[in-house]
């Protein structure tokens, strides 16, 4: 049969489809495990340095819905906690102010010269100009802070979302490159049996 294989002609389709099934399931494997490290590292910007207890105009404008970030720098391995509020800004302040820790999340950007990991987000309603002010304890003086922007993905929902995206892509390619596997097998056969058949 093999002789009459090599004289009619090759089998196909070739055996380079099983290394395309193979590559294919192995890509998405590695894209989702890429897809795990999104969370945090996409996005996001420092401001300009400031010290704590010093009150700084900020613009939190329409498309601005998830805030503003602030990020310390010089804190070393004991990170102080991070409080900011609103303070009066041409007479205005906002109706609503909400901030949440990000220190979990382990954000962290690189700019002058140092590094700054995010710590709080900020977020003031309706969207305008206001003052904040961000206080340490304890105080530390060594300690910069800097209002910036977020990145573009962090957070318990974020990280859920791609962990939920890298398991489905990682599934999708391994059954995309099985059933590959198993088609190209099967016309394989098929003309293997046509071939056998032939006078």
């Amino acid at each position: 049969m093999s002789f009459l294989s090599e004289a009619v002609g090759p089998l196909r389709p070739s055996r380079r489809w099983y290394a395309v099934s193979a590559a294919t399931a192995l890509l998405s494997l590695v894209a989702g495990a890429a897809l795990l490290l999104l969370p945090g590292r996409l996005g996001g910007s420092v401001g300009p340095s400031m010290p704590a207890g010093l009150s700084v105009p900020i613009s939190f404008t329409g498309d601005d819905r998830a805030g503003r970030m602030v990020w310390i720098s010089g804190a070393g391995s004991s990170v102080p906690a991070v409080t900011c509020e609103p303070t009066a800004f041409d007479g205005r302040e906002p109706d609503g102010w909400h901030s949440r820790s990000t220190a979990e999340d382990n954000l962290v950007r690189s700019a002058g010269g140092r590094e700054w990991r995010g710590t709080l987000l900020i977020q003031a309603e309706p969207p305008g100009q206001y003052a904040v002010r961000c206080d340490l304890t304890p105080a530390q003086p060594d300690v910069e802070l800097s209002i910036g922007e977020p990145p573009w993905f962090f957070g318990a929902r974020s990280r859920a979302a791609t962990q939920l995206g890298a398991i489905g892509l990682g599934l999708a390619g391994v059954l995309a490159g099985g059933v590959l596997a198993i088609v190209v097998t099967a016309r394989r056969s098929a003309h293997r049996r046509r071939l056998s058949s032939q006078p």
